[in-house]
């Protein structure tokens, strides 16, 4: 995958494409921007968005589908409202994922709720030229499965690495940064696809 969930986004994709091409009921609009939702009455009925310098409306039901906001690391983000204590972590979260859709939900008034359950992944990614880079390159899980450890500042191995995610990141916290992730020779082979080049951000 070239991003996190690429797979899935592309098959969503494909599937309104097909539905697009039996009805006039359903429209793709690419390359444009969603950044006000229209009500009436208290209803959510259309979206304003931007296509190529021009404004235009659209009517009709409404649901968001627009990520997440791991990646707006600024002052007020959703980030920083609801879990400012990893404002300093870098994400795995695409730089589109920047709470767009539920800042626009909660300006019309509708309610969030969880927003505080960001999931903090133990491993990602580190680009030699580019080490301070908030937004990294998944390293998955499956590194960890191949054989893959996980040692602290003083090269000392703190966690069983095949613990959830949530186990690790929290051993992690326990633990002295700066960490790496470390392969033999058998675990790099079997799983060379994942370390031999990273999709380019």
């Amino acid at each position: 995958e070239r991003f996190p969930g690429m797979t899935i986004t592309y098959a969503l994709i494909q599937m309104l494409e097909k539905v697009a091409e039996k009805t006039d009921l359903a429209r793709i609009i690419t390359k444009a921007k969603v950044f006000k939702l229209v009500t009436e009455g208290g209803a959510c009925v259309g979206c304003v968005y931007e296509k190529a310098g021009q404004n235009f409306q659209e009517f009709g039901p409404v649901i968001l589908a627009s990520g997440g906001f791991g990646a707006d690391f600024t002052q007020d983000s959703l980030l920083a409202k609801y879990r400012p204590d990893l404002l300093h972590l870098p994400t795995t979260n695409g730089e589109h994922c920047t709470g767009d859709g539920i800042k626009m939900g909660e300006a019309i008034g509708a309610k969030t709720i969880d927003l505080e359950w960001v999931q903090v992944h133990p491993t990602g990614l580190v680009k030699p030229d580019d080490a301070d880079a908030k937004i990294k390159f998944l390293a998955a899980e499956a590194l960890r499965g191949v054989g893959g450890i996980i040692l602290n500042a003083e090269g000392k191995r703190f966690c069983n690495e095949l613990g959830r995610r949530d186990y690790v990141t929290g051993e992690m916290w326990k633990s002295k940064p700066p960490f790496r992730l470390c392969l033999n020779k058998a675990a790099s082979d079997e799983i060379i696809w994942h370390c031999k080049s990273p999709p380019q951000m």
